[in-house]
């Protein structure tokens, strides 16, 4: 029984933003993300869970907001895991890359299920796209940071003024601390198009 899958290989850079936007959409300011020195752990919350969740109650225990665990992304170095997975190196520097693997430890669904059921493999498949999908989130708010770098304000059309950042993220995280709201997705065109629950905020 497998829960650990290839994600993506990328330059440490990349994974570093990662990392910082894991700490923007943290779970204790509301977001499904709880960022590490080498992993982002992935939490449920009421509304927003794998396929097959119905039976889990989502509660708030220690935390500010329920939440249950589910998966992370981490770095990996074994070179007996890496060996039977298939990663990109386009444009990467070998010296500089890491790889990045998505694994499901989904203990409170474990707790009423147990995981030796015999479509197990199935569910785990589901939540590891779960958890893959979330991490999307992260990876595009990275790619934001890494493209529009240099980037010194942005206008915000909540206050009607322009926000001193030095990266996107901090702009992210303006609008979720100064504005209470929460972001569904971050978007890479001409520009960045971030879309909250009150509406499209483009940059």
């Amino acid at each position: 029984m497998s829960s650990k899958l290839a994600y993506k290989a990328v330059d440490r850079k990349m994974w570093a933003l990662m990392l910082q936007a894991g700490h923007v959409l943290d779970i204790e300011k509301g977001g499904l993300f709880d960022s590490r020195s080498g992993a982002v752990n992935v939490w449920a919350s009421p509304d927003d869970k794998p396929d097959g969740w119905d039976i889990v109650t989502i509660t708030r225990g220690a935390l500010s907001f329920p939440r249950s665990f589910v998966g992370s992304v981490y770095t990996e170095y074994d070179e007996n895991e890496l060996q039977d997975m298939h990663f990109s190196l386009v444009d990467l520097d070998p010296e500089n890359v890491v790889f990045l693997v998505v694994d499901a430890t989904p203990y409170d669904r474990w707790e009423i299920t147990g995981k030796n059921r015999p479509d197990e493999q199935e569910q785990l498949n589901k939540e590891m796209e779960w958890v893959k999908t979330r991490i999307d989130k992260l990876f595009e708010m990275a790619k934001a940071n890494y493209e529009f770098e240099d980037v010194e304000s942005i206008y915000c059309k909540f206050c009607d003024k322009r926000i001193k950042v030095v990266l996107v993220n901090d702009f992210i995280s303006h609008l979720i601390e100064e504005h209470n709201v929460s972001v569904e997705n971050v978007v890479i065109g001409d520009g960045v198009q971030i879309d909250t629950n009150i509406g499209l905020v483009e940059i």
